[in-house]
């Protein structure tokens, strides 16, 4: 019984991880992101991309 909690609690953070990569990348991907991102690290030639 615990151990079956366990695999399924293993699964389900597992799963939440890669959700959240996803959601990472989606971000990454984003021009408004980038764009935020740049203009707070100060990289104006990512703004023209």
């Amino acid at each position: 019984m615990v151990s079956e909690r366990s695999s399924c609690h293993l699964i389900s953070q597992f799963c939440r991880r890669r959700h959240s990569f996803r959601i990472a990348r989606l971000h990454w991907h984003s021009k408004e992101w980038r764009r935020s991102y740049a203009s707070s690290k100060g990289l104006k030639k990512w703004l023209h991309d």
